[in-house]
C-alpha cells in the first residue's frame, strides 16, 4: 500500500457510472463543408464545424479527442486530465469563452499576419478554423487556427497553432515550445497527416516567438492508443481515473439517498492515508510560507535575488498590484 495514490484512484473500482440521459453522448453527424486546402488523397474529412460558430463547435467537439486535449490525455497538462476529456464528452458542454481565450481568437489574424511577414516566418499563411477529423482514426479531431506553406504554394501545407501567453519573458519556451504544445501539434500532425506543424505565440503582448516541430510516430503511437483507449470508455460510459473533482462532479452531477460499503483493508488504508496526506499538506503550506517570507524579507525591496548555484528569485509586480515571489533555476546548457 505504500505506493497508493488516492488521487488517482479509479471510481470504477467501487461503483459504476450512473446511467447517463439520452443526450449526454453528442447526435453531432459531419457535414462536410467545401475543401478549403485542396488534396483529394488528404487523410482527413471536414466536419462542417468550425470556430466562428462556438455553440455548433462545442457540440461537434465532443464527438472525438481534439488537439488541445492530447496533452491531457497523455499527463503532461497540468490543468487536467483524461478524466477531464472524458468529462466534457459524456456531459453536455456548459463551457464558456473566459476572457482571455477570446481575446486570443481575436488577435489570431494579426498574429497570423505577423508569422507571414518577413520579420518572423515569412511564409505564405492562411487561417482556417474548421474542425477536422482523422479517417483512420475517426475519434482524433483538430481545429486548425491556419495552414502555412514552408517551401512556398508549390509545397506542401502544414498546421499552424497559434497562441497567446501572458509570460512576456517566454521562461517555458527557453527549450522549444511547452510539452502541452508540442503533444497537440503531434495531434495535429496525426490527423492531418503532415509532417511537420509549425506554432506562433505572442507572449506579454509584445514578443513574438515561433517554431516548427517535425513529426513524431513514436508519440503518435502512443497518443493514438491513449486516445482509443479514452474513445472506448466515452462510448462504454467507465470513467478513467482521475485527480480532476470537477470532472467528477460533471460526471456523477446527483447523489442518490442510498449507502454503498467500502469494504477492504484497501480502504481503511486509504483512509489513514488520506488522513496523514492532510495533516502534511498542511504543514508544509505553512512551511512554504514560512520560508517565502524568510526570502521576500531578505529581498526587501530588490526585485531579483540570485544564489550561489544560480537559482533566481523575483519578487515583482503583477498587473493587479501584488508582488509575486517565483523561482527559476538555473539553465543547464
Amino acid at each position: 500500500m505504500d505506493d497508493l495514490d488516492l488521487a488517482m484512484l479509479d471510481v470504477s473500482a467501487w461503483q459504476s457510472a450512473p446511467p447517463l440521459e439520452p443526450e449526454s453522448l453528442t447526435t453531432w453527424r459531419d457535414v462536410p463543408s467545401p475543401t478549403l486546402v485542396e488534396d483529394h488523397a488528404a487523410p482527413w474529412v471536414d466536419t462542417g464545424a468550425s470556430s466562428d460558430d462556438r455553440a455548433q463547435w462545442l457540440e461537434a467537439r465532443r464527438s472525438g479527442i481534439g488537439a488541445s486535449e492530447a496533452a491531457a490525455v497523455m499527463g503532461e497538462d497540468h490543468r487536467a486530465d483524461a478524466g477531464t476529456v472524458y468529462a466534457r464528452k459524456v456531459r453536455p458542454s456548459r463551457e464558456d469563452q473566459a476572457e482571455w481565450m477570446e481575446w486570443g481568437h481575436r488577435l489570431e489574424p494579426v498574429i497570423v499576419e505577423a508569422y507571414a511577414s518577413p520579420r518572423y516566418a515569412n511564409r505564405i499563411a492562411h487561417r482556417d478554423g474548421r474542425l477536422l477529423r482523422s479517417l483512420v482514426h475517426p475519434w482524433a479531431i483538430c481545429t486548425l487556427d491556419a495552414w502555412t506553406y514552408p517551401g512556398g504554394t508549390s509545397g506542401a501545407a502544414i498546421p499552424l497553432e497559434v497562441k497567446t501567453d501572458s509570460d512576456r519573458y517566454g521562461y517555458q519556451w527557453d527549450d522549444g515550445p511547452p510539452p502541452a504544445y508540442v503533444w497537440q501539434l503531434q495531434h495535429q500532425m496525426l490527423v492531418t497527416g503532415a509532417a511537420r506543424a509549425s506554432i506562433v505565440c505572442l507572449l506579454g503582448g509584445s514578443r513574438l516567438v515561433w517554431c516548427d516541430v517535425n513529426r513524431d510516430e513514436a508519440a503518435i503511437r502512443r497518443l493514438v492508443r491513449a486516445g482509443a483507449d479514452l474513445w472506448d470508455r466515452v462510448q462504454r460510459f467507465d470513467p478513467p481515473p482521475t485527480r480532476d473533482h470537477d470532472a467528477l462532479a460533471s460526471i456523477f452531477p446527483r447523489e442518490e439517498d442510498r449507502e454503498i460499503e467500502l469494504s477492504g483493508v484497501e480502504w481503511t488504508a486509504l483512509d489513514v492515508h488520506r488522513c496523514e496526506a492532510s495533516v502534511v499538506a498542511q504543514c508544509a503550506r505553512q512551511e512554504k510560507e514560512d520560508l517565502d517570507a524568510r526570502i521576500k524579507r531578505a529581498m526587501g525591496s530588490a526585485a531579483r535575488a540570485r544564489l550561489d548555484d544560480g537559482t533566481v528569485y523575483s519578487w515583482t509586480t503583477q498587473r493587479d498590484g501584488r508582488r509575486v515571489l517565483r523561482r527559476k533555476e538555473e539553465e543547464i546548457r
